[in-house]
Formats: C-alpha cells, sequence, structure tokens
C-alpha cells in the first residue's frame, strides 16, 4: 500500500499529477490520499504531525510525505524505514519526530534519480517514482545505505498549535495521555477546560479534549475556533 501525504492542498493539478505517476509505475498497488493540508512549508509542525497520523495507520506500506519547502536546493532526499514502513520525502526535518520516537531506524538516501527532474516538483518526478519502486519490493539502484542524520528539532512535545482542520478545531504537538483532565490551557486570550466530547459542551463554548490521534485539541462546540476566537497556526498554550 502506498499513502500519500503533502501540502499541496486539492486546488490545481499537483495531488493529481504525483497520483497519476503512482498509479503508473505500481497499478497493482492500493493507494490512499490521505490528507493534502498538512501545515504548508512548515517542516517542524508537519513533523510533530505525522506519528499522531501512524497511530492507527496500516502497520506495513509506504507513506510518500512531501513538505518541501526547499525543493530544487541543497537539502537531500532520503527513505527511512522504521519496522515494515517506508517514509519518503525530503531530507529537511520532516521526518524528525517520527526517528526520535522509533526503535532502530533506517536511513537511505535516495541515489536515483529520473531523466527529467524538474526544478520544482520533487514530489512528482522524484519521491513518487521511488515510492512506487519500494511498494513493489524493488530498491536496488534507488537507495543507498546511510548514517543517521542529526535531528533538527527537539525530540519534546511542542506546546503550539500545529494543525487546524476543516473544522477550524487545532491540535496542539502534545499528546494527550497523562494531562491532567482538570488541567485548562489558554489560546489566544480564551480558556479551555476539558470535556470528554462535544455533547458535553453548549454549543458555541470553547473546550479541549483528548483527540482521536491522541493529541490536545481545542474546538468550539458546533463552531469554528479559528474564525470565532482567532485560533492560528503557531500558537503557543499556556497553562492558567
Amino acid at each position: 500500500m502506498i499513502i500519500f501525504l503533502s501540502d499541496f492542498g486539492l486546488q490545481g493539478p499537483y495531488v493529481g499529477q504525483v497520483q497519476a505517476v503512482l498509479q503508473t509505475l505500481a497499478p497493482n498497488v492500493p493507494q490512499v490520499s490521505l490528507m493534502h493540508d498538512l501545515p504548508a512549508y512548515n517542516t517542524e509542525f508537519a513533523s510533530y504531525l505525522l506519528p499522531a497520523l501512524m497511530r492507527d495507520m496500516p502497520a506495513k506500506g509506504v507513506y510518500l510525505c512531501v513538505v518541501d519547502p526547499g525543493v530544487g536546493g541543497s537539502r537531500g532526499a532520503v527513505a527511512l524505514r522504521i519496522g515494515e514502513r517506508w517514509f519518503v520525502g525530503p531530507d529537511n526535518g520532516l521526518f524528525d519526530r517520527l526517528v526520535a520516537e522509533a526503535e532502530a531506524p533506517q536511513w537511505f538516501d535516495i541515489v536515483w534519480r529520473p531523466p527529467d527532474l524538474s526544478d520544482s516538483f520533487h514530489g512528482r518526478d522524484l519521491f513518487a517514482p521511488v515510492a512506487a519502486a519500494l511498494a513493489q519490493g524493488a530498491s536496488d539502484g534507488y537507495l543507498a545505505r546511510s548514517l543517521p542524520k542529526p535531528m533538527k528539532y527537539s525530540a519534546n512535545e511542542l506546546k503550539r498549535v500545529i494543525y487546524i482542520d476543516h473544522f477550524g478545531n487545532a491540535m496542539a504537538g502534545v499528546y494527550a495521555e497523562g494531562v491532567d483532565c482538570g488541567r485548562s490551557f489558554r489560546l489566544a486570550e480564551t480558556d479551555f477546560r476539558y470535556a470528554r466530547t462535544f455533547s458535553e459542551v453548549r454549543r458555541g463554548e470553547p473546550f479541549w479534549y483528548k483527540n482521536a490521534l491522541g493529541l490536545l485539541e481545542f474546538s468550539v462546540n458546533q463552531g469554528s475556533a479559528q474564525q470565532q476566537l482567532g485560533l492560528d497556526l503557531g500558537m503557543w498554550l499556556e497553562d492558567y
């Protein structure tokens, strides 16, 4: 299986072009387009989101992950093996949090290059063909084993908003396990108290809860916390 994640958005041809390459090169491999609104250009926030996304995903497969603001520059191209999962993408810190939480991750440099490699679309021209090859068990000529890469970000939790979904709910880079339900947080001058689920608070009331990815999430019942309260990416959580 190939699972595709990016910050490309759904407007324009980019997601479709990558999917067309995957379908052409690996026609018999199931493919899932998981999400394409990873935090745009922000490899740090995406790095903290990726491990949470992996919680309930298949334990075996190839994850094509592209947040690549330095495309065409000096950053490397890597494949990372963790257990029976492969992760393919740019070497720009995107996989740092996965590595921090993994046992015995294996790093590989992508040494293969296509005859025509665009300067601005390595997701289509480089990473997608490599993902297709790995999904079919082929690595010779594509990868070279490398030493562990230095991590660009801290392995600690990130007490900031790292993702805002379609509903305007804001996720933080903090795992909810072990967080006291009596604890309250402040974001954008708004106080958020804990509720187990949306039905336990009044319509329009802000609250935080432990979401299905295992992260802290800040919401307004039947409303957009982003629009109504001004939540935005990068905001720091404050206890109160």
